[in-house]
């Protein structure tokens, strides 16, 4: 079968672009013609709260990109239409994560849709977004309504999305969850990992991605001196993760804090070849979330081979099996936090949850999403 990728490629940053570059590289694994056509440009400067939204290192997949579209530039939306008519594919295959891209998605997908032999495929990493944007639930159900198929990456996400478009029929909706981020190779051991960063501490907690407020990261600053009071000092946090927006607040928490000596901050943006490094780091990876649909971060813990430890909100308990690959707490709860993160490492749960991970890694491989991609992309066409 013949597919076409639509979204940001590398040199685009971030969890979005290197998904579909894994999918590229999966689908084409499987046999099929993959083509990628990806972004003249992203966010306007505006909007977009980080310092650049380009990845200077390597690509960790090359997709050789297409770049044609810019989300608002309308002329590049009929462009890219009629470059992938000329392609002819089975299936052309979006990620849809904020309603920014709503004015673009709708009317190329509608574009695309005039030719009735092509099916429009849509992942959602959520629908409702974590945060509020400008006419956001107009543009989320201008752009996802004209989709011919739909895969929802979480029973929570699967839910807020029947709840909007209740007439989409259900054999064209898919609820598989986010695969395994297993793009992401080091071959350091973990003692080696340390000493190349640096650290000497025998425990180390990882917060990782970029920060926002729903990540919960003044959450974990407030937990964090009680776990290390409780593990006797012998305990490092690593967060490694740019601020979007304004880092006022987690500065004040640090600055405030007799323990900043004991925080180690990579606060920029981490290029793919250096990922690796950081979870093999860690004994756990903390994720103190206050919401989220689901979360990419779990599936580069567990490909990593580690535990989380997380908090009840969303999709998460969808894919965090209790004492067997992670811990779980209520969300706004720094005490509580603070008791499960003392718990995982005095019981060193850090190892004695290994294979419940390794068995997690299974159970999220990309078989089913791949699957179900060729599936309603072989079904007949029709409303």
């Amino acid at each position: 079968m013949r597919f076409v990728l639509v979204g940001p490629a590398h040199p685009f940053r971030g969890g979005i672009a290197q998904y579909l570059a894994v999918l590229y590289q999966k689908l084409r694994a499987r046999g099929h013609d993959v083509h990628f056509v990806s972004f003249k440009r992203q966010f306007p400067r505006l909007i977009f709260p980080g310092q650049t939204q380009k990845d200077t290192g390597s690509p960790t997949i090359d997709v050789n990109p297409e770049p044609r579209l810019a989300p608002l530039n309308p002329l590049s939306w009929w462009t890219t239409a009629k470059a992938i008519r000329v392609l002819k594919p089975d299936g052309v295959i979006f990620k849809w994560w904020v309603p920014f891209f709503g004015p673009s998605y709708g009317c190329l997908v509608r574009l695309l849709r005039s030719n009735q032999n092509l099916k429009p495929l849509v992942i959602l990493d959520n629908v409702v977004p974590h945060e509020g944007w400008p006419m956001g639930e107009f543009w989320t159900r201008f752009g996802l309504n004209p989709f011919y198929g739909y895969f929802a990456q979480s029973e929570t996400v699967h839910k807020e999305f029947l709840e909007r478009f209740p007439q989409v029929p259900t054999h064209r909706i898919r609820r598989v969850h986010h695969p395994l981020y297993d793009c992401y190779p080091s071959s350091l051991s973990r003692e080696e990992a340390r000493q190349k960063l640096g650290i000497r501490e025998p425990n180390v907690l990882l917060f990782f991605g970029f920060i926002k407020p729903y990540k919960g990261l003044v959450d974990l600053l407030d937990a964090f001196p009680k776990i290390h009071q409780e593990l006797g000092g012998k305990v490092r946090l690593l967060i490694v993760g740019e601020v979007y927006g304004d880092r006022e607040e987690y500065d004040r928490r640090l600055a405030a804090s007799p323990l900043k000596e004991a925080v180690t901050w990579i606060d920029h943006y981490v290029p793919n070849e250096e990922v690796g490094i950081y979870f093999r780091t860690a004994d756990g990876a903390v994720l103190p979330y206050r919401s989220a649909s689901q979360s990419g971060i779990v599936q580069i813990a567990y490909a990593q081979g580690i535990p989380v430890i997380t908090t009840r909100v969303g999709g998460l308990p969808e894919v965090i099996d209790e004492g067997e690959s992670g811990l779980m707490v209520p969300p706004n709860n720094p005490r509580a936090l603070s008791e499960a993160c003392i718990r995982f490492l005095r019981e060193g749960l850090g190892d004695k949850l290994k294979p419940g991970v390794e068995s997690a890694a299974r159970r999220f491989g990309w078989d089913p999403l791949l699957e179900a991609i060729e599936e309603l992309a072989a079904k007949e066409n029709s409303l």
